[in-house]
């Protein structure tokens, strides 16, 4: 492929990691030759953020199977007990609701989809995570009412 004074050569290599690494070679002007190293992410993998059973060691955390784990996390809101499992309103007022995050395939996020069911909204915000840093994921936004519902934290 030539493009003007470089002619660049791409490719791609296997890699089990986040991103697949690639190779960018272009040769300038004469026989000089440069490359560089690059990562490209993979879009069939997204942020998820979980609160309730689907943490680590909670009754519901098997559907996270093959997930990938990046961490603790946090979002400002309000946990509430809806029956033997907790829902969360996000609240800019709120207190810090601890969680984790994950990088799923997209055909577990259907999943998590349907097992959350119509009870809660999935919601892509930005998560605080533990070292400081931000990083947007999806989390599951209880939909019902909460009045009269015992806060559990």
């Amino acid at each position: 492929m030539e493009s003007g004074p470089y002619s660049l050569v791409l490719k791609r290599e296997r890699y089990s990691g986040e991103g697949i690494p690639g190779i960018i070679i272009a040769r300038g002007m004469g026989t000089r030759w440069f490359w560089g190293l690059f990562m490209m992410s993979v879009a069939r993998k997204t942020v998820v953020f979980v609160y309730g059973t689907l943490r680590q060691g909670a009754s519901n955390h098997f559907r996270l199977e093959g997930a990938t784990a990046l961490g603790e996390a946090w979002v400002l809101g309000q946990l509430y007990r809806i029956d033997w499992y907790p829902g969360l309103l996000l609240d800019d007022d709120g207190i810090p609701v601890r969680g984790e995050i994950y990088a799923v395939e997209r055909e577990m996020l259907r999943k998590l989809d349907d097992f959350e069911g119509r009870e809660y909204e999935r919601l892509k915000i930005t998560v605080h995570l533990k070292d400081g840093g931000e990083v947007e994921a999806w989390l599951y936004e209880y939909r019902g009412e909460v009045e009269g519902r015992m806060d559990l934290v």
